[in-house]
């Protein structure tokens, strides 16, 4: 992606898009659970990331995993209509009650 942007294939709003997603990307690895929602929100579909269900659940999981109310919410929403994951409405109803309980909006 670095090579993309730096040799200038990429024109300077993708590259721009590339180098938020890459700088999100390092939050999240190094445990950053705002950032993993971010990501999570963007493979969702949202600030023109290509749409990956997969990655989008992979993140809010790992959100959720490190209590972050809204990773929970995400995560719930998720396995409830089965996006990117099987559909687990027993699940989800627990996450999404618990997330409304700690006040996620």
């Amino acid at each position: 992606l670095h090579a993309l942007i730096e040799s200038g294939v990429v024109d300077d709003d993708s590259g721009e898009r590339l180098k938020k997603v890459i700088a999100m990307k390092k939050k999240a690895e190094a445990g950053d659970p705002e950032a993993m929602c971010h990501l999570s929100e963007w493979y969702f579909g949202m600030n023109g990331l290509h749409r990956d269900m997969k990655q989008a659940y992979v993140w809010c999981s790992r959100a959720a995993d490190l209590n972050s109310v809204r990773g929970m919410a995400f995560k719930g929403f998720q396995l409830y209509y089965g996006s990117g994951v099987d559909k687990d409405e027993v699940t989800a109803a627990a996450l999404l009650g618990f997330a409304a309980g700690r006040d996620s909006a």
